[in-house]
């Protein structure tokens, strides 16, 4: 009878055990189990591997094909264009974050070569939406530089008081791979009123 009893209780823990795990899994593509807190899986440095993105301005459309050494731009019904490419993203414990993309042009050998350094936390949740399905990003320094020939610029932009913010949804988030969506909006007036959209998917596995 006892032994019985043992069982029962063995099981009735395995199963609180699963119940507990599965709560984990919020991105649709989350790993059904994971013994690490989710910060735990996103923390480290992680490099692109594959994506696209999908950018129109007013009725003008580009399109972006990532690999995890090239990138690939082409419009509709023109020439594709590929150069070597390189993204990479590191996640700090402590709530900051880098970002970095380097373009290289094949035929001349120029590159452009961007590092985006700022803050990041999970999403709180509001309303329907669930907590820590995305990332915010909060940038407070962009260095770009760019070569031409023999010459090199190099420009730093701040910002302050929250003037950036950008967000990404964690379609995946395991401890090797994962995979972001976003979505960018923006509208300008003047003398004309312009807008765009940007829609990127994007894979990333850990380093």
């Amino acid at each position: 009878m006892k032994k019985i009893m043992l069982l029962a209780g063995m099981a009735a823990m395995m199963a609180t055990t699963v119940v507990t795990f599965d709560s984990c899994r919020k991105g649709a593509e989350d790993p059904a189990i994971s013994l690490r807190s989710r910060k735990a899986r996103l923390v480290g440095e992680w490099k692109l591997t594959a994506g696209n993105d999908t950018s129109t301005n007013n009725s003008f459309t580009s399109y972006t094909a990532y690999t995890e050494t090239t990138e690939t731009v082409s419009t509709g019904g023109g020439s594709a264009t590929s150069n070597p490419y390189e993204e990479k993203m590191t996640f700090n414990a402590d709530g900051t974050f880098e970002m970095y993309e380097k373009t290289t042009n094949a035929s001349n050998g120029s590159y452009d070569e961007m590092t985006t350094t700022g803050t990041w936390d999970f999403n709180t949740g509001v309303g329907e939406e669930t907590k820590m399905t995305k990332v915010i990003l909060t940038p407070t320094n962009v260095e770009e530089v760019s070569t031409s020939g023999s010459s090199i610029t190099t420009t730093n932009s701040a910002y302050v008081n929250n003037a950036l913010i950008f967000t990404i949804d964690l379609v995946r988030l395991s401890n090797k791979e994962l995979k972001v969506y976003s979505i960018d909006n923006s509208v300008s007036t003047g003398t004309s009123t312009s807008s765009s959209t940007s829609v990127s998917h994007k894979t990333y596995s850990a380093l």
